[in-house]
């Protein structure tokens, strides 16, 4: 059963007995009113917020709400504070129905693509999206995504490819103009997990993803998510499935690679942790842990109850405090501290990406894919064609691409 809020505190001090005292990152996003304000409305039971208003600039306020995503969270906590500017309210009013629209035609176009993909027998699942927005708070309206994001096994790839483009969808991106034969190297060999579509009619993105991660290290995460994949004729299923631990591991996993740049992403953590059972969460733990990647999972949780004021599940807290030093560290590169996610050399960017490892031996795992591995724009140089003369040339082009990056790492240049 999911657990009931914890009390809602206004700022880092009235937690410090646990995980320690507040942090320069947390002092710095409560000292200001327009990070304060957004941190306390994008609460699950936010408090009341009437005087946290004060001193809030709120063009800027504005900037940060859609910078973050978190249009339905605010539009929620704010809705009734009468501090808040009409004008204000009335903006905010009008981008939640916008969002609400869009939100609910992208849930509309994931049935049409699970249904599609289900006739044609390949068994997929939705990541995040209106599927995790719609488990996580009973409404894929409640939440912002910009894509859809559908995995397939690595051997469906090809038929996945030709599915989407029957129902419209044209590619693009990473994988553009591959031949199934080359996106079978490219989902091999390369640090590359996902294939762009658009539907120019409906103006929805769409990912195919062969694997959920990058690195194919984290095994034991990618074959728990594996286990979830279905045949959907309908395309319906999604809307009465709930989130697996290994969903559950895969959403901190991504929200943590990505610095948690976008508060959306933490809460998303917080509604986990509300909302998982003890049980799915010692899953979760595990899963991680065997991957080596149990302080990239815990970093969530961890920042959601320090900035969110979520509940700490019972079967996370040892776990936590066991990786208390290493959190605190990985949280100071997180939110403010993250360069943009374009800049993947850049050496803060290496830094967190390794950092979020257990091991030694797979934090420098890591940094060596980013230096070797070709960057999207390098697959039209490549020769992807399969065959051991292709590979052995791909081997030979690493020095040069090796020299490459460790350029871009220096100077902070994608």
């Amino acid at each position: 059963m999911p657990r009931p809020p914890s009390s809602v505190s206004s700022g880092p001090d009235e937690r410090s007995a646990l995980f320690g005292p507040p942090t320069t990152l947390e002092r710095d996003l409560w000292a200001r009113p327009e990070s304060r304000l957004l941190l306390l409305s994008a609460r699950t039971c936010p408090p009341p917020l009437t005087e946290a208003t004060e001193g809030v600039d709120w063009p800027t306020f504005r900037k940060l709400v859609f910078a973050h995503r978190l249009v339905p969270h605010v539009a929620r906590s704010l809705s009734e504070v009468p501090t808040v500017p009409s004008a204000f309210c009335h903006a905010l009013q009008q981008a939640e129905a916008d969002n609400a629209w869009r939100q609910l035609e992208m849930a509309r176009v994931l049935t049409v693509v699970l249904g599609a993909l289900g006739e044609a027998g390949v068994p997929a699942l939705p990541i995040k999206g209106p599927a995790l927005a719609s488990w996580l708070f009973g409404d894929p309206a409640r939440r912002t995504s910009i894509d859809l994001d559908v995995l397939v096994a690595p051997d469906a790839l090809a038929e996945a490819f030709a599915v989407v483009g029957r129902i419209g969808f044209e590619s693009g991106g990473k994988v553009r103009g591959l031949t199934a034969a080359e996106a079978e190297v490219v989902a091999t060999e390369f640090q590359l997990k996902d294939a762009a579509f658009i539907h120019p009619e409906w103006r929805v993105s769409l990912e195919i993803h062969w694997r959920p991660f990058r690195d194919r290290g984290l095994s034991t995460l990618a074959e728990g998510l594996a286990a979830d994949l279905r045949v959907d004729t309908t395309g319906l299923a999604w809307r009465n499935t709930r989130v697996s631990a290994a969903g559950a591991a895969f959403v901190l996993a991504h929200g943590a690679m990505h610095g948690y740049r976008r508060l959306t992403w933490l809460a998303d953590a917080a509604a986990l942790s509300e909302r998982l059972d003890e049980a799915a969460w010692e899953e979760v733990v595990a899963l991680a842990a065997a991957d080596g990647f149990e302080g990239a999972v815990l970093l969530g949780p961890y920042l959601a109850h320090r900035l969110l004021g979520a509940p700490v599940p019972e079967a996370v807290r040892p776990r936590i405090e066991a990786h208390l030093p290493r959190l605190r560290r990985l949280a100071g590169w997180c939110l403010t501290e993250t360069p943009d996610h374009e800049r993947q050399m850049h050496p803060a960017t290496a830094a967190l990406g390794a950092g979020l490892y257990d091991r030694s031996g797979d934090r420098l795992r890591h940094l060596w894919h980013l230096l070797v591995s070709p960057a999207s724009g390098e697959l039209a140089e490549a020769d992807l064609r399969p065959g051991a003369a292709a590979r052995a040339r791909r081997i030979a082009a690493r020095p040069a691409r090796l020299v490459r990056n460790g350029a871009r790492w220096v100077t902070g240049q994608r």
